[in-house]
């Protein structure tokens, strides 16, 4: 699988604002936040409020792409993630700290597609200390034919089926 980067020409926008800001990833969004001693995160949080944002991209896929395996790597969004393609949910991620994949194999169009990545961090307190809020760490796009080797490669497991005796 070919590994592209796919961090360039985001936007990023607040659930109940209209200010939309433009992005490259990595992103903090809760940075742009106002901080408040009143804050349900404390000092934990950095006194900054919650809350859900929702990144997007759009991207113009030539034919030849189009008809690729196409798998997303989100190598960190924080945190209760939900990836979108034009509109359809292909996949969602409680967990912030680690990595997940997104296929979108067979659903992307030749011409304008909308990548969305949501991080909802509205729930608080969720954590001792800082976490931030957003698509924190790089995003990734692996593109192949029909076969391929997984993005995260081969795995083995070594068992031995030799009894010892003491």
């Amino acid at each position: 699988m070919k590994k592209m980067d796919f961090n360039r020409g985001w936007t990023v926008r607040k659930e109940g604002s209209e200010k939309v800001r433009q992005v490259n990833l990595p992103d903090d969004a809760m940075l742009f936040e106002r901080r408040s001693k009143d804050s349900p995160s404390g000092s934990g949080g950095g006194f900054f409020a919650n809350g859900k944002y929702t990144y997007e991209k759009v991207w113009k896929v030539p034919e030849e792409l189009a008809n690729q395996t196409l798998i997303l790597e989100c190598e960190g969004v924080y945190e209760n993630s939900t990836v979108l393609l034009n509109g359809e949910k292909l996949t969602e991620w409680p967990y912030g700290y680690t990595n997940f994949f997104a296929d979108l194999s067979g659903k992307v169009k030749s011409g304008d597609n909308t990548v969305s990545i949501i991080a909802d961090n509205e729930k608080a307190p969720i954590t001792r200390w800082y976490s931030g809020s957003g698509v924190y760490r790089e995003v990734s796009l692996y593109c192949s034919g029909k076969e391929y080797i997984a993005p995260q490669g081969i795995r083995t497991d070594v068992i031995s089926t030799s009894r010892v005796k003491i």
